[in-house]
């Protein structure tokens, strides 16, 4: 390769690298989680989670509520987790009631976990996860099933379900809910306040981009054309030289 062709392929690398995504870096920013947690039979404790993206940059009234639009995907998971090494817990069958579902696959989702006497994180899709199975049975709700003789599902000193649905087109503030699915699972599962798992989404129209906004992103635009047109020129410069 020779000294002009070595130049080009600079110019294209340089363009390639100084290129941001500001739609990404935006969407990134705008990520947010919300979690509530509690006690397990004394050894272990359950964290509740809901991560999506905040389009509208609402301001939430509590640290328990998160604001979507429609369409948005809605992450959610359930993170049981062993106080000490030696302990083991699982989860028995228990119900999700979430806010509007558009679409869900439990393709999407995954059940992570780690035995007492092995190191290894073991997982497994959620539509993979036989005899036990995870799946949508309501417009709202999503329900795990533990087909073991005790009821349980996969046991272990951690034990972590990720899931993922798309917001319906519902609008309005729903509370979300960790449910076991009968009394004699609650028992067994033995939670201490499943109340503090409870999290709200509120589904609200996407609002129009405010003038800043669209300033800043005009501004973004004209920084990309003003890079590219500079690479699109070394480039032309180079090749008329060749």
């Amino acid at each position: 390769m020779n000294i002009r062709s070595t130049k080009i392929v600079a110019a294209l690398v340089a363009m390639a690298l100084c290129t941001p995504n500001i739609a990404f870096a935006q969407e990134t920013s705008n990520l947010t989680t919300i979690s509530g947690s509690t006690d397990v039979n004394g050894d272990f404790s359950l964290t509740r989670s809901i991560s999506a993206i905040n389009r509208n940059d609402s301001t939430p009234p509590d640290s328990k509520t998160i604001y979507v639009n429609p369409g948005d995907t809605i992450h959610v998971q359930l993170d049981l987790k062993g106080k000490k090494a030696n302990r083991t817990h699982g989860f028995t069958s228990f119900k999700e009631v979430v806010s509007p579902i558009q679409a869900f696959s439990a393709s999407s989702g995954s059940l992570k976990y780690k035995k007492t006497s092995d190191p290894t994180l073991f997982a497994k899709q959620l539509d993979d996860i036989a005899p036990d199975t995870f799946k949508q049975t309501g417009d709202q709700t999503i329900e795990f099933k533990g087909n073991s003789p005790l009821g349980f599902g996969v046991t272990g000193n951690h034990v972590t379900i990720d899931y993922s649905y798309t917001a319906g087109n519902e609008l309005g503030e729903y509370t979300t809910q960790f449910l076991p699915a009968s009394e004699i699972d609650k028992e067994r599962f033995n939670a201490n306040d499943l109340s503090t798992l409870d999290l709200k989404v509120v589904i609200e129209e996407p609002k129009e981009p405010s003038l800043g906004k669209i300033l800043g992103w005009l501004g973004g635009v004209l920084g990309i054309l003003a890079v590219v047109g500079g690479g699109l020129w070394h480039l032309l410069r180079n090749l008329i030289r060749i």
